[in-house]
């Protein structure tokens, strides 16, 4: 299974304790989840500059009984 996250290059983003994000958790690859990334991604470039924001991938680490 692959999962899929947006990241960023926008290093004003911080969390609660101060710290820099610069992308969202991992989730599981579907339709849905990738249009709305992809959404957000654009319009995240729209208003940030392109190629600021983009979609990362990966296969699942998760094992068989997690």
């Amino acid at each position: 299974m692959m999962e899929i996250r947006m990241a960023w290059s926008v290093l004003l983003r911080k969390d609660a304790a101060g710290n820099t994000i610069s992308a969202s958790a991992w989730e599981p690859d579907d339709a849905i989840a990738r249009a709305e990334l992809a959404r957000i991604i654009e319009v995240a470039n729209q208003n940030y500059g392109a190629r600021s924001h983009w979609l990362e991938e990966r296969s699942s680490r998760r094992g068989l009984f997690v």
